[in-house]
């Protein structure tokens, strides 16, 4: 006898992102005066673990594009104590790195500030422009 062999294709699954993709505008290398340009900011927080959920509150409810990079276990330290006892780090600090538009970042920021003067210490952070996107 005789035996045909039944080959089966798998078919391939499209992938699922987690979050959808958003085109960010960006402006023609070649465009000298600036027309369609939307400014982008960078913020860089790094904070005290003990502040999660109220900086990942603040980030859902401000952010319009809910993507950053957080670096956990982030290890810092003030010169000015390290010199004056053996400096050792009685909690974690977390580092987000976020890129949006200059408006999502100022209110961004701005909720933030609040929330330092509640708080007092541990969160620090800064805004810098992004020249380009990859």
């Amino acid at each position: 006898m005789h035996h045909r062999r039944v080959i089966r294709r798998r078919r391939l699954r499209p992938q699922r992102l987690a979050a959808p993709l958003i085109a960010i505008p960006q402006a023609s290398p070649r465009s000298r005066s600036g027309e369609g340009m939307v400014p982008m900011r960078a913020l860089t927080l790094i904070y005290h673990e003990d502040l999660e959920p109220e900086i990942t509150g603040i980030i859902q409810h401000t952010m319009l594009i809910a993507r950053y990079t957080k670096i956990r276990d982030v290890i810092g330290a003030r010169t000015d104590i390290m010199q004056e006892v053996d400096y050792s780090a009685n909690g974690k600090n977390h580092m987000l790195i976020i890129v949006a538009t200059q408006e999502v970042i100022q209110e961004l920021a701005q909720a933030l500030r609040v929330l330092r003067q509640v708080k007092g210490h541990g969160l620090r952070g800064y805004i810098t422009p992004v020249e380009g996107l990859i």
